[in-house]
């Protein structure tokens, strides 16, 4: 049998784009890229909840922690390796440490909005600080769950995680937000559905996953969020270039630095 070159993976990956999305147009070769990290992601996510639920049944603690290293090392260095096409060999620890600190971000900014539907649902609503304290519990057991750790994150990694998934939602959604407003053909109306994706749509999504009421939202918090937002699409654009430069032969094309550029603005409009 004839070996996928990453030309054929790159057409297959665009024609699933295209298939879901409902569009006729190609993606450039960094979202190819970026949608191909994302897929990681969420493969590194679900591996490793499942084969920690596995480790976690160890009655013995020194037996459960082997587990849960394994899990973290054996376990999603085949799942990255799979994906990306690469030998075992080829995977590094810090390629298999980030995949999962961002799949545990990923699963975190779940969490806080799967805090949100429970705490406003049932009989009755929860209290703020009830909230705060669920919200906190929940990150810990999730950041646990993924990661592989029986001793609980401190204070500090909680809030920078609940920071990541605060980010990473809002993102999302002002990139499927702006998407929408793109296709107003108006100029004036796709200017007033822009800044009701930077406002309104915002201010929702961080009260969902803060935990607060839209009206404790400030514009210079939802300002600080879009930047932020900004700078992580940012980020995953220039880490997508750089994938698919490393990655060369196989019939691609090679990046060029005004190509990098031309994305990078993209991601910021």
């Amino acid at each position: 049998r004839r070996r996928l070159s990453e030309a054929d993976k790159d057409a297959a990956v665009k024609k699933a784009i295209k298939d879901i999305m409902g569009t006729d147009t190609d993606p450039s070769d960094i979202e190819v890229e970026k949608y191909k990290l994302d897929a990681v992601k969420e493969a590194v996510k679900e591996t490793m909840e499942a084969c920690n639920e596995e480790g976690r049944e160890k009655t013995d603690a020194a037996l459960r922690k082997a587990a849960f290293k394994a899990c973290r090392e054996s376990t999603t260095k085949k799942e990255i390796a799979a994906l990306t096409g690469k030998s075992e060999s080829d995977i590094t620890p810090t390629q298999i440490r980030r995949a999962v600190k961002r799949a545990a971000k990923s699963r975190v900014r779940d969490v806080l909005k799967e805090v949100e539907k429970v705490s406003s649902s049932g009989g009755r609503r929860l209290s703020t600080a009830q909230k705060d304290a669920l919200r906190k519990t929940e990150t810990k057991k999730a950041i646990k769950e993924v990661m592989g750790k029986e001793e609980d994150p401190t204070d500090t990694e909680v809030e920078r995680f609940k920071e990541e998934g605060e980010r990473e939602s809002v993102r999302e959604t002002i990139d499927a937000c702006n998407s929408d407003a793109r296709e107003e053909t108006d100029a004036a109306q796709r200017k007033v559905k822009y800044k009701a994706c930077r406002s309104d749509a915002v201010k929702k999504e961080l009260a969902a996953v803060k935990g607060k009421a839209e009206s404790d939202i400030t514009a210079t918090v939802i300002q600080r969020q879009v930047k932020r937002a900004a700078k992580s699409r940012v980020r995953d654009e220039l880490k997508a270039a750089a994938n698919k430069n490393a990655a060369g032969g196989g019939g691609r094309r090679r990046l060029s630095e005004a190509d990098k550029d031309a994305a990078v603005k993209k991601a910021i409009k």
